[in-house]
């Protein structure tokens, strides 16, 4: 019998029609399409259950779930009668069954056929963790939910894995697969699986991609790498591959990680990219420690990365550091005292010994900073060398005033300033760049600023100035990357790089720097990337991250693009200090803070999704408890900092929605909020 709570104010109208849709699949299944009236009132979502005929459901394991009022359901075998009911919920609270449908399955003949994968949502493409979990060979991984246009989220999950120095990244099918892998609940992210049976010590590359009930999956590259151990409660001299001194231990980086033998401060934010890499953890009361060498020594198993995490609270850094370069990366934790710990990274060679000093040594300046972490990453090839890389194309020609030359970490990216570029992604190493003269940053012109014709199919990149609130019209057709490069030029937070297919032989004709549709501050010019050879079925650019007037949105609200440091109220200057790379870009809505106090349930906020996709909501952390109409959205665990002196920081909260579905948002303070004083929040999507 289901124990489930009855919602009772929620009461399903009995009318659900259905008929036969075209075979999907196979000769010998079937699929049917159901619909049903809408709720009154409309609840979160509705979610379909079906048995055989003489058997129960299974309200635990809904066959389908969404916000929709229809569905299809698919891979039924012919021959067979299937029952169906639909029940409406919000949060735990689901309503009672509503009237039963029966349906025959018998072959179809029609030739329609689904072809279009699921997509990822959330803040990660696919997975988001990968962690030990002391069982022995055995790891924990977690990954965010995907949506399909036809099944919704009743998808599948499969699972791709190989020791990380055989890994193959072009075709993960020559790596272990394990397919529609059984999934819980994650901690952090949507779901969690286990992995068992790995051989202990050695570090696994791990993939996960989403697979629709039609057998499409999405093509996703995505990866963590984790390393197995017997045990969770690793003593301090058990990592013999790497020598470490008892002083120091080896374990997993995770949030939630006590990252000193010594102290009990926790990571509260870790980059994605980092989660689940091998890290050694030191002694705080080690912090002032001034040897210039030989404080913390290991061999590398193998070609790979180390990374340090520093305290952000130094003013300089210690020499032993200068070979190191900053990823712009930032961890956060626990300790109230210390804003971040800054990442900077270096390359080691297999056999290569590791000679770390101690935290204050010779170059260091400051007062009060904790001691250093450290973690590593395995099978990395060095890439900060580009001499080895292929050169820009002879045949791509550009106007006199512009330079053609190979994009690389440490050069000057204007023609007419010295300013550097001092971190890359590094698949950016290597490739064409053409360089604008910085002089022409307030340049207005709509289109034939920079011109040139692609010599093969390939990708263009614009690296465009962080500090910009809105970008020119003529970028609206390109995608953002998510990824950022970082430059000496202090008052440049950063360039956002956005991106953009063409077919050989096309022109590509870029505006200037501050075209019609532009808004904002100083802005430096932009830099543009090429690379040639790139097939255009790799790349979905039908939609722009750039547009802002998707939603008819009341007059209080206004809609922005989330950028660090923009204004994050329609009322006051406080403006956002960090914001995790992922969220960077997406489409914001700002509200206003004179209506923190506001109690509506809901219709506060309102808007129609213009395609599936992730709505986030971004809550003051001093709240003691939410607000009911957020008990649909999950805790991504990430962090939003502003300028706002008694505003720790805000929390971010998503909620999956179909293209087309209603958000519907109540006030800051509607019944179920319990707190003192709380800013208004933040949405974007």
């Amino acid at each position: 019998m289901d124990k489930k709570k009855i919602l009772c104010p929620v009461v399903l109208l009995l009318s659900v029609l259905f008929f036969i849709l075209a075979n999907t699949n196979s000769a010998n299944a079937a699929s049917v399409s159901l619909n049903w009236d809408a709720n009154t009132p409309s609840p979160e979502g509705y979610k379909v259950f079906y048995r055989l005929a003489h058997q129960e459901y299974d309200y635990d394991n809904p066959t389908w779930q969404g916000s929709s009022t229809s569905c299809v359901i698919k891979d039924l075998k012919s021959g067979n009668t299937y029952c169906f009911v639909v029940r409406a919920y919000n949060g735990n609270l689901e309503s009672m069954d509503s009237n039963e449908v029966t349906f025959k399955a018998s072959e179809n003949t029609s030739s329609e056929t689904d072809t279009t994968p699921p997509s990822w949502s959330g803040a990660t493409s696919g997975i988001g963790a990968a962690e030990d979990n002391g069982a022995g060979g055995s790891v924990t991984i977690e990954f965010d939910t995907a949506t399909d246009a036809v099944d919704g989220t009743n998808l599948n999950f499969n699972v791709y894995y190989a020791p990380t120095q055989t890994w193959n990244k072009s075709d993960w099918t020559e790596n272990n697969t394990i397919t529609h892998i059984s999934t819980s609940t994650g901690g952090i992210f949507t779901y969690a699986a286990n992995l068992n049976n790995l051989t202990t010590g050695v570090s696994y590359t791990i993939g996960v991609r989403a697979e629709d009930q039609s057998g499409n999956e999405d093509a996703n590259t995505s990866t963590l790498t984790v390393t197995p151990t017997t045990s969770t409660d690793i003593s301090k001299s058990s990592d013999s591959s790497i020598g470490l001194s008892t002083n120091f231990e080896n374990t997993t980086l995770t949030n939630k990680l006590a990252y000193y033998t010594d102290r009990d401060y926790k990571l509260t934010n870790v980059p994605s990219d980092y989660l689940g890499l091998s890290a050694i953890l030191l002694p705080n009361d080690g912090r002032n420690n001034t040897i210039s060498s030989g404080y913390l020594t290991f061999v590398m198993p193998d070609d790979g990365m180390v990374y340090v995490a520093y305290d952000s609270r130094a003013k300089s850094l210690p020499n032993w550091m200068s070979g190191f370069s900053a990823t712009g990366d930032r961890i956060y934790t626990s300790l109230s005292s210390q804003p971040y710990l800054v990442v900077f990274e270096k390359w080691y060679a297999a056999g290569a010994t590791v000679n770390l000093g101690g935290n204050k040594a010779t170059g260091f300046s400051g007062s009060t900073v904790s001691n250093y972490l450290v973690f590593y990453e395995t099978g990395v090839d060095n890439t900060s060398d580009s001499t080895s890389t292929t050169p820009t194309t002879p045949t791509l020609s550009v106007s006199s005033k512009f330079t053609k030359t190979v994009l690389s970490k440490g050069m000057a990216y204007y023609t007419d300033r010295a300013y550097t570029l001092n971190n890359i992604p590094s698949d950016y190493s290597g490739l064409g760049a053409i360089l604008t003269p910085n002089d022409e940053r307030n340049n207005t012109k709509v289109s034939g600023y920079l011109t040139f014709e692609m010599p093969d199919d390939g990708m263009v990149y614009v690296g465009y100035d962080s500090r910009a609130k809105s970008l020119p019209n003529w970028m609206s057709s390109f995608s953002a990357t998510g990824e950022r490069i970082y430059t000496s030029l202090s008052t440049q937070p950063y360039l956002v790089v956005f991106e953009k297919w063409y077919a050989a032989g096309a022109t590509v004709n870029l505006g200037a720097n501050k075209a019609t549709g532009f808004s904002g501050g100083t802005v430096s010019n932009y830099l543009v990337l090429y690379e040639l050879g790139i097939d255009g079925q790799s790349t979905d650019t039908s939609s722009s991250t750039t547009s802002s007037s998707t939603n008819d949105l009341a007059s209080k609200f206004e809609q922005d693009i989330l950028t660090t440091s923009m204004t994050y109220y329609t009322d006051r200057n406080y403006t956002l200090t960090n914001i995790p790379s992922a969220y960077l870009n997406s489409e914001a809505i700002l509200t206003p803070n004179d209506e923190r106090n506001n109690t509506a349930a809901s219709g506060y906020l309102t808007f129609a999704m213009p395609e599936d996709g992730v709505v986030y909501v971004a809550y003051d952390s001093r709240a003691n408890s939410l607000p009911n109409w957020l008990r649909g959205f999950s805790n991504t665990g990430k962090r939003i900092y502003t300028s706002l002196s008694t505003q720790p920081y805000l929390k971010v909260y998503q909620k999956s929605y179909a293209a087309g579905a209603t958000v519907n948002l109540g006030a800051n303070k509607a019944t179920g909020f319990s707190g003192g004083t709380v800013s208004n929040y933040l949405v974007f999507y």
